[in-house]
């Protein structure tokens, strides 16, 4: 029999795990009433902008300086960084000069391992989204994060995307997701700002398949902690779909429609009319705007792949624009509001039957403008993304002329696809393209405690 003593074994183990400046709860793990925030890696960037809006101005400056301090440090003495060599090793990396690019590579990761961040509300923790040999997932979280998991309460933001060959695919994500519980968290949070297959909600015809249902039952096997796991959606493209989550899991729904109102209070130039491109974007975002709005909803039917658009109703809105634009100096501002835009071609036709109108009723063309408020921009083919900045409008300048007027369309969207959107703003119509950031909304949602929240949808389910 072997004489092996166990007690050393677990002594190491608990040296290793284990640190005695942190004071431990009654489940054994941190007294940590803030959240660990975690994600995948195209969500970092929000991650920290949690974090700097949750701490004084000179705190995040410190952070973020001692951040790039070791950056540097590292970069400069790439092969000769102790603690940059352990943790390369530690992922199957040998440190030497012939993989010098590979540990390269890392360095960004070796510095948000090793900064230990927090805020009022928030301890930023860590994962290493690496890969075998064989392309399967090598998935580590640092010491500093296991310590704290027990007991605590995690936020982790969620990036699904089937286009994006590059970024964290969303089965290695539900793995991680899936073995989160085993490590003793309380409550887990999960935040998805975009669900992606929220267009295909139902069936029409036999041998369709609904895949929102189910992505959402994978996102339901997730075991929980103490409690259901809470999800956040923002803006989900088919309000029904919420349905389809339940279980371990409880959604939340999130509408941007407050900092769309505050952006377009921003223009104090002109008038403000809120644009609706069907009956559905006015169900799901009326009720969230206050009375004093001028609204037009507008209807789409298919012919092929043509659409044919037609104003509903608030037509009586431009007739009182007219009126008031006589009186004072400015533009009339056109705010089309929708969840998701693909291929750009609703909008479009939007815009060009609303700019065709206005026109009619004495406008100058110069002085319309017009805003796409849409909170996922989607817009996977990069042909028809330049004709949606480059589109037109037939403008009669007489009974024999007509000229194509550039439409000008600017898109105010959010960071819920961060990889499309650094795309978009890298693009020549850059200057067309505004991004107002999640953070405010997720900041309100996990810091007001009994606080009316403006951004939680009264459609969502608590």
């Amino acid at each position: 029999m072997s004489n092996i003593d166990y007690s050393k074994k677990y002594l190491k183990y608990k040296n290793k795990y284990y640190n005695s400046k942190y004071e431990t709860n009654l489940l054994g793990g941190v007294c940590e009433e803030k959240y660990i925030l975690l994600s995948c890696p195209e969500f970092n960037g929000l991650v920290d902008g949690m974090l700097m809006g949750n701490m004084a101005v000179e705190e995040g400056r410190k952070f973020k300086e001692e951040e790039q301090k070791l950056k540097n440090e590292a970069t400069a003495n790439i092969l000769g960084n102790a603690s940059l060599g352990k943790f390369v090793e530690d992922l199957g990396i040998e440190y030497k000069a012939g993989n010098r690019e590979k540990v390269e590579a890392k360095i960004d990761d070796f510095v948000r391992s090793t900064v230990q961040v927090s805020s009022n509300n928030f301890y930023r923790g860590y994962i290493n989204w690496s890969n075998y040999g064989d392309k399967t997932p090598n998935i580590k979280m640092n010491k500093e994060t296991v310590i704290r998991l027990k007991g605590s309460k995690v936020i982790f933001f969620a990036y699904f995307s089937f286009n994006e060959p590059t970024v964290t695919s969303i089965i290695t994500q539900l793995l991680f997701l899936n073995s989160l519980n085993h490590y003793g968290v309380a409550e887990i949070n999960i935040v998805l700002p975009y669900f992606p297959v929220g267009t295909m909600e139902r069936i029409v015809g036999e041998g369709e398949i609904p895949t929102a249902y189910s992505l959402a039952h994978m996102l339901n096997m997730i075991p929980s902690g103490a409690s259901k796991n809470n999800l956040y959606v923002f803006d989900i493209h088919a309000l029904c779909s919420r349905f389809f989550f339940h279980t371990n899991t409880r959604p939340v729904l999130i509408s941007m429609m407050p900092d769309y109102v505050a952006h377009m209070n921003t223009l104090t130039e002109g008038t403000n009319i809120v644009v609706f491109p069907d009956d559905g974007a006015k169900k799901r975002f009326e009720k969230l705007l206050s009375k004093d709005i001028k609204t037009i909803t507008c209807s789409k039917t298919r012919m092929g792949d043509q659409r044919v658009i037609k104003i509903d109703s608030g037509i009586d809105n431009l007739y009182k624009s007219k009126e008031l634009t006589e009186r004072i100096e400015g533009d009339i501002n056109l705010f089309l509001i929708d969840d998701l835009v693909q291929s750009g071609g609703t909008i479009i036709e939007a815009f060009r039957g609303l700019f065709v109108e206005l026109v009619k009723l004495g406008f100058d063309a110069t002085n319309i403008k017009c805003f796409a408020v849409i909170t996922h921009a989607v817009l996977p083919d990069d042909k028809k993304t330049t004709d949606f900045f480059e589109a037109t409008a037939p403008i009669k300048k007489s009974e024999s002329e007509t000229i194509n007027h550039p439409m000008n369309i600017t898109l105010i969207t959010t960071d819920s696809r961060p990889e499309r959107v650094k795309q978009l703003q890298s693009a020549p119509y850059k200057e067309r393209v505004k991004v107002l950031p999640l953070t405010r909304a997720l900041l309100k949602t996990f810091t007001s405690s009994c606080e009316v929240n403006p951004y939680i949808s009264p459609f969502s389910i608590n």
